[in-house]
């Protein structure tokens, strides 16, 4: 994989988790529910893809960063 492409997939991460950060401030709480675990399972398919590239703890230590500076 490119740089290019693990800097996109981080980019995808960082905004996903935005969203769902972003959903917790709504008014209807099925709705964000459904909104944050959509997010998520996005995220996750995305550490899925960066786990085949990079490894499984080279994937989850990008992941965890992105996640800690999002918040």
């Amino acid at each position: 994989m490119h740089k290019s492409s693990v800097a996109s997939i981080r980019e995808q991460i960082a905004l996903e988790a935005q969203a769902a950060r972003f959903a917790l401030s709504g008014y209807n709480a099925t709705a964000q529910h459904s909104i944050i675990d959509s997010k998520y399972k996005q995220i996750g398919m995305h550490l899925e893809e960066l786990k085949r590239e990079l490894g499984e703890q080279q994937a989850l230590a990008l992941v965890v960063d992105i996640l800690n500076q999002e918040e």
